[in-house]
This record gives C-alpha cells, sequence and structure tokens, in this order.
C-alpha cells in the first residue's frame, strides 16, 4: 500500500533511508575509539552523548526501524485510501472520487498497485455513467497474480464488467462475468473473508434476475441489505433498485419513497438521473424548487402563472 500513493512513497524512502544512515554511523563511529596506551579515552559521539552500541544491536535496531517505518506508512496510505474512498461511499461523488485518485495515486506501482487503482477508478467512471471510460479501465488491468491483493482485485475486476455490461443492457456477458465472479471467489485466497464478497455476488444475483423481470426474494434480500450498509453509497444504490421492485408490484408510494431516497442523497451518481425520469415517466414526482411535488399539481400551477401573466398582459 506504500507505493499506491506518491506522496507516502516518496516520504517513506526519505524516513527510512535517513534512519538507516543515522543508526548506521552511530554504530560505526561509537567503536572508533580514541586510545592512549592501549586504553580506550573516548570515541567520536562522545560530545553527544551517545551511548556506545554493539555493532550486532546496531544492525537489528536497523531492521526494527525499517518495519517500523513500514507498519507506519502502510497504515498512513490506507487511511488516505480510505479517506478517498468516502468521496464515493459517503458523498456520492464519483466524478471528484476520479480525480483524486488520478492526482494521487503513483504510476509506477507493483502490478498488484495498478490493477487495484484501475479498477477503483472503474468503479468510479460506471458510478458517474461514463460507462466506456469505465471499460477502458478494465481493459487496462493486467494478468492477476496468486497474491491477497489481486485476489481481491480479480472478484472486483468481475464485478465491475457485470455491472458495466448489466448497465448495457448485455446480459449475456452480464451473466458471464457473473458466473467468473463466483469462481473467483470460490478460488480466492484462503484469508480472504469471503463471506463479504459473496453477499455482493448474491447481491449482484438478484440485479440480474430483475433485468430478466424475475423478483422473487429481490424485496426482502435488498430491504435488509439497506438497513445493514453503513456506505451511503450502497444505500442509495439499493434504494434505487427497491424503487424498482416497488414499481413492479405496483407499490406506488413506496416506490416513490425509496426514489426520492436516491435523489435527495444520490449527489452526482448517474442513478440520480434516471431516479427523475423514472418518476416523471410514471407520472409520480419530480423535483420543484421547494423539493419533490406533484406533477400534475405542478404542470396546474405553471398553467396558472401563464394565464395570469396573459392577464395582467391583456390589461
Amino acid at each position: 500500500m506504500i507505493k499506491m500513493f506518491k506522496s507516502t512513497k516518496i516520504t517513506y524512502y526519505i524516513v527510512a533511508i535517513t534512519g538507516f544512515f543515522l543508526i548506521f554511523l552511530w554504530t560505526m563511529l561509537t567503536n572508533e575509539t580514541v586510545t592512549v596506551n592501549g586504553e580506550i579515552v573516548s570515541h567520536p559521539f562522545d560530545y553527544l552523548g551517545l551511548p556506545y552500541i554493539n555493532p550486532f544491536f546496531g544492525f537489528l535496531l536497523i531492521f526494527i526501524w525499517i518495519i517500523i517505518v513500514m507498519i507506519f506508512f502502510t497504515r498512513l496510505a490506507i487511511n488516505k485510501n480510505n479517506k478517498i474512498l468516502k468521496i464515493l461511499t459517503e458523498e456520492c461523488n464519483p466524478q471528484k472520487f476520479i480525480d483524486t485518485y488520478s492526482k494521487t495515486a503513483s504510476k509506477g506501482s507493483n502490478v498488484e498497485i495498478q490493477n487495484f487503482i484501475k479498477i477503483q477508478l472503474s468503479t468510479g467512471y460506471i458510478a458517474s455513467g461514463e460507462l466506456d471510460k469505465g471499460k477502458e479501465k478494465l481493459d487496462s488491468v493486467k494478468e492477476f497474480s496468486e497474491k491477497i491483493t489481486d485476489s481481491q482485485n480479480k472478484i472486483m475486476y468481475y464485478n465491475n464488467l457485470f455491472s458495466y455490461f448489466l448497465q448495457k443492457k448485455d446480459i449475456d456477458n452480464a451473466e458471464m462475468n457473473l458466473a467468473k465472479m463466483l469462481e473467483s471467489i470460490q478460488n480466492s485466497h484462503k484469508k480472504l473473508n469471503r463471506n463479504t464478497y459473496m453477499n455482493l455476488y448474491n447481491g449482484k444475483s438478484y440485479r440480474l434476475n430483475i433485468e430478466k423481470n424475475i423478483f422473487d426474494g429481490a424485496d426482502n434480500f435488498f430491504e435488509n441489505t439497506f438497513k445493514m450498509d453503513n456506505d451511503e453509497y450502497g444505500r442509495v444504490s439499493y434504494k434505487f433498485i427497491l424503487g424498482k421492485i416497488y414499481l413492479h408490484y405496483n407499490k406506488l408510494p413506496e416506490a416513490k419513497e425509496a426514489f426520492e431516497y436516491v435523489i435527495k442523497n444520490g449527489n452526482s451518481l448517474y442513478i440520480v438521473t434516471e431516479a427523475k425520469e423514472i418518476l416523471t415517466d410514471n407520472n409520480l414526482y419530480t423535483m420543484g424548487d421547494k423539493g419533490l411535488i406533484n406533477k400534475e399539481e405542478k404542470t396546474s400551477a405553471d398553467e396558472t402563472k401563464t394565464k395570469n401573466k396573459s392577464h395582467i398582459r391583456n390589461e
């Protein structure tokens, strides 16, 4: 993770190398003693008050220093990544998420990190509705290794391909990539928490069924998942799907509430635009100056205003 961001990578090397040389010099110079008639008089670091350090412990201290610095900057990089992720998961702002990742992510990291960054960026593009850019990022992903990082990457790679093809209404390719996602979960690294990804897979399976006009069990699944999810992006996505499910069952008040939630909390996600279109197409609600108002009432109000203006002009 250290190599994921340019700032953490550069700072890590500076701190690690500086500490290495300081400890090395301390070890070497405290063993360079001044003797008179065979007796140790002093060593060059006496004036600094630094104690003598055995060479073995000196090199052990260097090893410990490198490990401590590595742990610290790994945690720093993870926190930075989580902070950027919150732009998407909490603010629901995919474009800001894409811009921030593109500016801060390292261009010369190892393959696993580069795969991770590309898949993350594809998530942002797909969430913003820029499907072709999202697919372009996925197409640039390199071959996956057996490491745990790439094991996660592989699952999310097929997850994003599924989302891409589903939004393109290409059901066959969506179904194929969903099957590959399941296979990747089943064959994933033994240290990976498969239950988390299986829940993600189950949600995708229900989404695929909905596109096939099969709604059995979908309402219960997404209602429960909505309650358990702490990320706003996930909650907005589940509400959008629930809105479609409620429409199918002709539960118009529930559908209205679901799509209103998407519009209110979805910020710049592409599904906000779709939610508005669905509400308008189904003659339910549209956005007004003071919030969500009935479309027929708005039309009637507009007609009244037009008549009043015409009346004033005639007078």
